[in-house]
């Protein structure tokens, strides 16, 4: 795991009042773009992410990546992981996925907003109308998009990016980034909460697992708040959310 100054002084405050410490320091240099870096190398999570999962569902951290699973007999849930911290202003967030042995599973990046009611954004690996990466931006209404990305792809950046009051979701998968989605919205313009998930909302019981490796945060500020339980359940409804997008985008494309 890599962080900036700020967000390494930040993993020793990291613990009840002394966040309030951690908010000061990082308020002291907002000014100045603040980055997380999580490369999985160490084998345990940054303490400043918290993991959250359903029964049966698990997270590892060896090899040098996170490997979501899915056991074999489990119905619909999913993992989260989900950062202790906001950001403001412009942002981008990216994270590295293979989707080798992810089957029907759908996993990436995921975002809220503080300042919103359920307004969220996400860029992820899932099997769909033969592509293989898709997004969904918005508030209520489900924009839910893709390009073209067969899913005979295994490896992927995504990548989620705030600049003004606009998100893009976008993917490398070997010939620079593309543009799969985008959001204008005042609504979307509040302090982001940062997720990653692996998520099953179909009832396919298979074993599955995907991979990610080297999250990225860069943000004008990255500012602490918050307990562990408040964000063990933010990644938990986040997961909630994302499967209930995924099955109404599913219900239409059937129709």
């Amino acid at each position: 795991m890599k962080t900036g100054p700020v967000l390494r002084a930040l993993g020793r405050l990291a613990s009840g009042a002394r966040w309030l410490a951690a908010g000061a320091l990082l308020s002291a240099v907002s000014a100045q773009a603040d980055v997380f870096k999580e490369d999985f190398n160490s084998g345990v999570p940054s303490p400043l992410l918290i993991v959250g999962a359903s029964p049966g569902f698990s997270v590892s951290f060896a090899g040098g990546d996170a490997l979501m699973s899915q056991a074999a007999g489990t119905g619909n849930g999913g993992v989260s992981i989900t950062a202790t911290f906001r950001g403001l202003g412009d942002f981008e967030t990216t994270v590295k996925a293979n989707r080798q042995g992810t089957g029907a599973a759908q996993f990436g990046i995921t975002l809220g907003f503080a300042d919103a009611v359920s307004p969220w954004g996400d860029v992820f690996f899932g099997q769909y109308l033969g592509q293989a990466i898709w997004s969904n931006v918005g508030t209520g209404t489900t924009v839910w998009a893709s390009n073209g990305i067969a899913t005979s792809v295994q490896d992927a950046v995504l990548r989620m990016r705030r600049t003004g009051n606009t998100l893009y979701a976008e993917a490398d998968v070997g010939s620079g980034f593309v543009l799969l989605n985008s959001y204008t919205s005042p609504v979307v313009s509040g302090p982001a909460q940062f997720s990653l998930f692996f998520s099953q909302e179909f009832g396919i019981t298979a074993a599955n697992h995907g991979r990610l490796d080297d999250w990225q945060i860069s943000a004008t500020s990255l500012v602490p708040e918050g307990t562990t339980a408040v964000y063990l359940a933010l990644g938990l409804a986040a997961l909630a959310g994302v499967g209930q997008r995924r099955k109404s985008a599913a219900c239409r494309s059937d129709a």
